[in-house]
């Protein structure tokens, strides 16, 4: 079963993900403001079945947000405070 983490839950400048037993390789990450308006997307592939992949989120104003991440099969939320 795929493993997604995302870490820390208070931001300051970078996230970071962490993927563990991965099978698929697209995958999409949507960074969605608290009102659900969609700000800032990735395309990404994993590779390997482990890897480990930093964002970069600094021109974001501070608040709760939610990380989206979606495969063919999967989806997977996170919230996330930016300070």
């Amino acid at each position: 079963m795929p493993i997604v983490q995302v870490y820390p839950n208070i931001v300051d400048r970078d996230i970071s993900l962490l993927f563990e037993n991965w099978i698929e390789t697209n995958v999409q990450i949507d960074l969605i403001d608290p009102l659900g308006k969609s700000i800032s997307n990735w395309q990404i592939d994993v590779p390997q079945s482990d890897m480990h992949k930093q964002l970069s989120l600094p021109n974001l104003t501070p608040g709760l947000y939610l990380i989206k991440i979606k495969t063919k099969h999967n989806d997977w939320n996170f919230k996330i405070q930016k300070q």
